[in-house]
């Protein structure tokens, strides 16, 4: 068959029907069209806060927390819809809590658990939120004591999460914690008990909840059958953990606690080193340097006495200028900036002092006793009966423990001071090998005791912030203090280098035209008088009076205040070396220079009876000794600044 060519007419005709053929389906599907093309974009298209959260991470990672910090904030606020939102909460918590724990700060605590709590509670289905509640439960237990805050945040974790065994278990295992702290025994119990039924899968979790069963028994419920039981479950089941270890030192000190006539022996020792001569005095700063030697801390003087703060305590007393501020020995002090607290007990029974000085070993304490001197009691065995002391230098002594007490109730009363970390657990270790006690068909378990160190550098960082904090500190006990007692004494002194005003006014000027008198003679007018000069004598008696009683602060005050500064310049050299802060040299460069402007101002001052012999050479020089004040108050108050800084 022979076709034709299409004619114009034709091929028009034909694109007609085509066109109403296909012009339907087409016209439908171009929505479809649109759309995939529209989410394809919102899919690809980078996020507008990704670049805000690399550069927030980079700064992290170069040690700007503050300014990272307010990068994330910034997302959160600007951005809350953005996938690097929750993340940025996140890295909050993160670093704010880095930041508490090298503080100290509460404050900075409370703000990671609420950066935490944010994130858990606007992106609770984010993979985060889960891991977000444990560390604000953390925070608020741990950190800031708050077991009710801290429990919520698990509880919230429990309903959030109840298919998640892992955050589950943790969950509960923490709420278990939270009411054996808090003194609830049974329903700690119940979550204990929990873990243990529930959750075998995580063996770790299942041995905690175990000892702390037996803790539970024996703190709380009084039950040393059930604790006992607890304890040996610990060993049996998970001899490899921690919780083992944990078992065997509790259930030592529980079968040791039990009675007088049938008791297991044990022997307790502390690993001390050897201990600086102190020399035999029985002040309580030797006991300090004994202790802290056994921390791992042998301070000098200088340090002792930066840790003190009496470098950084001087002052002036307006109503009694030649006093001077107690300078004791600030123990109580010294031991906090160390990071000790301490605890002093007492008894009139030796047998019960005795037995208190074993339970502070038991926990890992080193208790102190005067007896020729401070000693440190280091450990001692119930078999033999013994008491072991050590003293200053190497030399340890082995006590019959009726001897002991006889000697320690002879030379002072039954009283001791034991030092330790708050919140500090320390572990004891027991040997593999036993000794064998004085009894052959017994086994003395012996358990070694290490005492953390102590560090240094935080020692002097807690020091520095609260030596500025004191310079700060305006007045005590109506003693100016510090940077406001230079103040004070730099304006009193420019006051009395002013003299009282004496203006003299000027006479009422004459009427020019004078009334008559009644006779038509004009009557001659009287001058106005000239007042006198206002008499100043009264004033200038008060202020010769107050500069004889102000000028007293000028010889032992003075010489107190150079001297306490020179201890603190010195503190904050050996300070600057040892934390290698530049910054600490300048502080004492500071306090130098202030001692240099007292000195100048000391010279400068004039006599008690200077404003009876020659006044204006006495404002001169009380001018001069006013801007020497002043000088030393600006150094001193730059010093505090660089110390506020730690």
């Amino acid at each position: 068959m022979t076709g034709h060519a299409p004619t114009s007419k034709n091929m028009s005709r034909l694109l007609r029907r085509s066109t109403n053929r296909n012009a339907l389906p087409w016209l439908l599907g171009a929505p479809a069209f649109v759309v995939v093309v529209f989410l394809s974009y919102l899919m690809l298209r980078p996020d507008p806060a990704s670049s805000q959260f690399y550069r927030a991470q980079k700064l992290q990672a170069a040690g700007q927390s503050e300014s990272s910090l307010r990068l994330y904030s910034l997302i959160v606020s600007s951005l809350p819809n953005s996938s690097f939102a929750p993340l940025s909460l996140q890295q909050q918590g993160e670093i704010l809590t880095g930041m508490a724990r090298r503080s100290g700060d509460a404050s900075e605590y409370r703000e990671a658990v609420a950066a935490y709590a944010r994130l858990a509670s606007e992106y609770s289905s984010h993979s985060l939120a889960g891991e977000a509640l444990l560390a604000a439960g953390s925070l608020a237990a741990n950190n800031l004591r708050d077991g009710k805050t801290a429990a919520g945040f698990y509880q919230t974790l429990l309903k959030n999460y109840p298919g998640n065994p892992d955050y589950v278990s943790e969950a509960v295992l923490r709420l278990g914690r939270i009411f054996l702290q808090g003194g609830a025994g049974v329903q700690a119990q119940n979550y204990f008990a929990r873990v243990l039924k529930e959750y075998s899968r995580f063996p770790d979790r299942c041995a905690e909840a175990q000892y702390q069963t037996g803790v539970t028994s024996e703190t709380l419920l009084k039950n040393k059958a059930q604790a006992r039981a607890a304890y040996e479950a610990t060993i049996k089941k998970w001899p490899r953990s921690v919780w083992a270890a944990s078992a065997k030192e509790r259930l030592g000190m529980l079968l040791y606690s039990g009675s007088n006539d049938n008791r297991p022996s044990r022997r307790v020792l502390l690993e001390i080193g050897p201990l600086p001569e102190t020399g035999k005095s029985d002040s309580r700063l030797s006991a300090l340097k004994i202790i802290l030697a056994a921390r791992g801390l042998e301070a000098s003087e200088s340090v002792l006495r930066g840790w003190s703060l009496l470098p950084f305590r001087a002052g002036f007393a307006p109503e009694n200028p030649s006093r001077i501020l107690d300078d004791d020995e600030n123990f109580e002090t010294i031991a906090a900036n160390a990071g000790l607290v301490f605890s002093r007990k007492n008894s009139d029974n030796a047998a019960e002092a005795l037995n208190d000085l074993r339970n502070e070993l038991d926990a890992g304490h080193a208790p102190l006793v005067a007896i020729d001197g401070w000693v440190l009691v280091v450990g001692y065995d119930s078999s033999r009966d013994e008491i072991f002391t050590q003293k200053p230098g190497a030399e340890r002594e082995t006590w019959a423990a009726k001897e002991f007490a006889i000697r320690w109730r002879k030379e002072s009363d039954l009283s001791f001071l034991t030092f330790y970390v708050a919140g500090e657990n320390v572990r004891a270790v027991q040997q593999s090998k036993p000794e064998p006690s004085a009894a052959p068909d017994l086994i003395s378990p012996v358990y070694l005791y290490k005492l953390p160190a102590l560090s240094l550098t935080n020692a002097h960082r807690r020091a520095l912030r609260r030596a500025a904090g004191l310079m700060n500190r305006t007045r005590e006990d109506g003693v100016l203090l510090n940077l406001e007692a230079l103040r004070e004494l730099s304006k009193e002194l420019e006051t009395l280098a002013v003299a009282p005003d004496s203006p003299v006014p000027s006479p009422e000027p004459i009427p020019e035209a004078a009334a008559t008198e009644e006779n038509g003679s004009t009557p001659v007018a009287a001058p106005t008088p000239i007042p006198p000069a206002p008499d100043n004598s009264a004033l200038l008696e008060q202020r010769k009076k107050r500069w004889k009683n102000l000028r007293r602060w000028f010889d032992a005050p003075l010489k107190n205040w150079i001297e306490t500064r020179r201890d603190a310049a010195a503190f904050l050299e050996i300070a600057g070396n040892d934390l290698n802060d530049s910054r600490l040299q300048r502080a004492a460069a500071e306090l130098r220079e202030a001692m240099v402007s007292l000195q100048n101002a000391g010279t400068l001052i004039p006599s008690a009876n200077a404003f009876d012999e020659n006044e204006d050479e006495a404002r001169t020089q009380l001018e001069a000794a006013a801007r020497e004040i002043s000088a030393a108050y600006e150094a001193e108050k730059r010093a505090t600044t660089i110390m506020a800084a730690f």
